[in-house]
């Protein structure tokens, strides 16, 4: 089965386009003091207010507990630095499949078709003689 390089091209984007969605929704961990599996959440929950509110809480505890603990390795710090970059690399793969799909549909030229029977053109409607 031999395929056109458009369809590759829409192939490779539809690819990418889920490559993009999973790398946005599957959840983030973090290496955080007392915790080394720490559970930061979606990269697209990420922007919700309850899910930051939950890391600066977290943040919180952890500091009071020790409060020689480096702000950088908190969970508030470390759970939007892995999510930032999720979501780059997410926006990058999504970019891509956009764009491929784009140059695949817009930017490569359509088949041209054939005709079924040997050439010249088509005949008229067939008339259906009368009784």
């Amino acid at each position: 089965m031999k395929l056109s390089v458009k369809a590759m091209l829409l192939l490779v984007a539809a690819v990418a386009l889920v490559a993009a969605a999973a790398v946005a929704v599957v959840p983030v961990r973090a290496a955080v003091p007392n915790n080394p599996s720490y559970h930061c959440g979606s990269p697209v929950r990420r922007l919700q207010a309850a899910t930051r509110h939950r890391w600066d809480r977290d943040s919180y505890l952890t500091k009071l507990g020790n409060g020689s603990i480096p702000d950088r390795r908190l969970p508030n710090r470390v759970c939007r630095r892995k999510g930032r970059r999720r979501l780059i690399v997410a926006v990058g793969l999504g970019g891509v499949g956009v764009v491929l799909a784009g140059v695949a549909v817009f930017a490569l030229p359509r088949r041209e078709r054939v005709a079924a029977s040997g050439g010249g053109s088509s005949p008229g409607p067939a008339t259906m003689p009368g009784p």
